[in-house]
């Protein structure tokens, strides 16, 4: 049985003197992670909106004298969703990649000044950012599309980083514009092909000026229809004008160029959303792909006078995917494992809690208006959350008032624990701590916040995070803990008379996935802390 007894506590909420919470709580959506790489490659506000923390800054000075010292050039960066991960390489990319003029100077300054504050790291940090500023730049390669094969996904990524660099000069030739080349000569040369393409691909629902644009916008539903019907126009011969063997010499010449004729110091690769690349592998081309992965890695480490260097970055380490990937897959990776420096995005309980109070925006001038806020804060209720061990062990009292209690009200300290630790076991890219906070969706805390008014409770408990990852819950068919949790969860909510059973099952069921009883027990009295009933 998931709960035995169900605990019934009565509501303490209150009339309000404001009318909703609106007119308190806002959003920094800074913090919404689902940042694009390759779309926010060198905006100035996603440099400025940066963050500093202590374990963020650390990783960007291993970066930073990775790039001093000449050396690490292929790394695995491993981290749960939601932590940051592509925010600092997004902030690492503009510090290699800017032009170095006053302009863009300005812009690293600022951003210089918001790190050097970070205890501890922030000074060398501060340094190195100087010391790399005044090398040569990087040219930025972002691999964010991997929905064909990787060879095709390299290429792809150069001929963008190159174009977007106005490096016309260097783009390499790529399946799409080998296509396009293809119909340029038969509507030139081979009229009777030509008009055997136009019938062809009319029956797929184009056009030629339609295939044409498609393949110039790198559209893979076009080419994959080019190549379906290349066969049938040319006799039999298949359309592959570019091999995997291309791909290496073709990113050395491009770096050794760079380096000589245009003033780079190289290329920097991020291969974002790693996991999803592995996630959809087709087995029976892991060991080719690999291949391809190893290579790329070995082409970064042996660069020498024209730098690459290429960053993979992951939720989990590869070994972690056991239940998830084949044998062959895992086997297959074992190959570069190697070749990579493993890094793992760590940061500390007390970064994730600032990181929340910095996410949630509170209008101070009008927040005593709130009706019995004061009891919140009071000291009674401080005792009350702060004998949790999490809470003493992390933070002293002070700072566990102004950080938790107060810095993340809404949301009561077990809930702010509870969301730590439940989107570090379940979370995907659709559904993160921050896209809790601060998208605007069925259960988040933005929803609620936007629809909030006198009818229901001003502090926000573990219900609300239970509703807002229970889709995520049903599907981790994988992790039987998690999913019979949510199960038994879900029967016993069938069997509530009133919303506050529900709210304690909905804590209760967080509590038991989350499985640390020396830092949250499930008795009696958290349960209703936990519940805000």
């Amino acid at each position: 049985m998931l709960l035995k007894t169900i605990i019934r506590v009565g509501n303490k909420g209150g009339s309000m003197k404001i009318k909703s919470l609106n007119e308190v709580i806002s959003f920094n959506n800074n913090f919404k992670t689902a940042i694009n790489l390759y779309l926010s490659l060198n905006k100035t506000e996603k440099i400025l909106n940066y963050i500093p923390t202590k374990s963020s800054v650390h990783f960007m000075n291993e970066y930073l004298e990775a790039i001093i010292r000449k050396n690490e050039h292929a790394t695995l960066l491993v981290g749960p969703y939601g932590k940051g991960k592509s925010h600092l390489l997004l902030v690492l990319m503009a510090i290699l990649s800017l032009d170095r003029n006053s302009l863009n100077f300005k812009i690293i300054n600022q951003l210089m000044k918001s790190i050097k504050n970070v205890e501890e790291v922030g000074d060398k940090t501060t340094l190195n950012i100087e010391k790399v500023w005044k090398t040569k730049r990087f040219l930025p390669v972002i691999i964010n599309d991997t929905k064909g094969d990787l060879n095709q996904a390299f290429l792809i990524a150069i001929s963008d980083a190159l174009k977007r660099n106005k490096l016309d000069s260097l783009v390499p030739n790529t399946y799409y514009s080998e296509a396009v080349r293809r119909i340029d000569e038969w509507e030139k040369n081979y009229k009777d092909t030509f008009i055997m393409f136009e019938k062809s691909i009319k029956k797929k629902g184009y056009n030629v000026k339609s295939m044409r644009g498609n393949l110039k916008n790198y559209e893979k539903e076009a080419l994959d229809v080019f190549k379906e019907i290349y066969p049938t126009i040319t006799a039999g011969s298949s359309f592959n004008p570019l091999t995997v063997s291309e791909v290496l010499p073709l990113y050395k010449s491009v770096s050794e160029k760079l380096v000589e004729d245009y003033g780079y110091s190289g290329i920097y690769i991020v291969f974002d959303e790693f996991s999803k690349f592995i996630e959809g592998l087709d087995g029976t081309h892991a060991g080719h792909t690999m291949k391809l992965l190893q290579d790329i890695c070995e082409l970064a480490s042996e660069s020498a006078n024209s730098q690459i260097y290429i960053t993979m970055v992951a939720h989990k380490s590869i070994k972690e995917y056991g239940k998830y990937l084949s044998s062959d897959i895992i086997n297959a990776f074992t190959g570069i494992e190697g070749r990579i420096q493993e890094k793992f995005f760590i940061t500390s309980s007390k970064n994730n809690y600032e990181l929340i109070r910095n996410a949630i925006v509170k209008n101070n001038d009008i927040i005593c208006n709130i009706k019995d806020i004061n009891r919140f804060f009071s000291e009674e209720n401080v005792k009350k959350y702060y004998q949790l061990p999490i809470f003493k062990t992390n933070f002293n009292k002070e700072e566990f008032i102004n950080i938790v209690l107060k810095g993340c009200y809404p949301l009561n300290p077990i809930a702010v624990y509870l969301l730590l630790n439940i989107s570090e076991k379940v979370a995907q890219n659709e559904r993160t701590l921050f896209t809790f906070i601060s998208n605007n969706e069925p259960f988040s805390l933005a929803r609620y916040v936007s629809e909030h008014d006198t009818k229901h409770g001003w502090i926000i408990g573990a219900d609300l995070i239970y509703d807002y990852f229970s889709g995520l819950f049903k599907k981790e068919v994988s992790n039987e803990l998690v999913h019979n949790i949510w199960l038994g969860a879900e029967y016993a909510i069938s069997k509530c008379t009133n919303n506050d059973e529900k709210k304690i099952i909905k804590t209760l069921a967080l509590i038991n996935i989350v499985n640390k009883g020396e830092e949250l027990s499930a008795t009696e009295k958290f349960l209703s802390l936990g519940a805000s009933l």
